[in-house]
């Protein structure tokens, strides 16, 4: 079920989002559907729009990855980012940023509470 109305979500919010700024924060978070346990990773930007969002069966490198490039393909580049202390976001961004060059790197900005406003 979830496989079915994710994606309709996605381009509902697609067609209602707005332009956004270049500064962002990114967290994770899960929660129950179904009874199942789903990870959730949210964007938002400094007006506390969601940007982009992400639900994933589990919390690694492979599911922060998925959910940075999601981001940048509809968003564009990032400017600055500000994230938790989740070991498994800064390993993706620091390899983000060994693709990129010098001037369009990645500001990380990693603060344990500062993003709580996404959750």
């Amino acid at each position: 079920m979830v496989n079915k109305v994710v994606p309709l979500i996605d381009k509902q919010v697609k067609k209602r989002k707005k332009p956004t700024d270049n500064s962002r924060r990114m967290d994770e978070t899960y929660i129950k559907i179904n009874g199942k346990r789903i990870y959730l990773y949210r964007a938002v930007d400094a007006c506390d729009h969601t940007i982009e969002f992400l639900l994933r069966k589990y919390r690694d490198v492979i599911a922060a990855k998925a959910c940075f490039r999601k981001a940048f393909k509809y968003n564009g580049h990032l400017g600055k980012v500000t994230i938790d202390k989740s070991g498994s976001n800064i390993a993706v961004l620091r390899a983000l940023n060994k693709e990129l060059a010098e001037d369009k790197q990645i500001e990380v900005y990693q603060v344990k509470y500062l993003n709580n406003i996404v959750e």
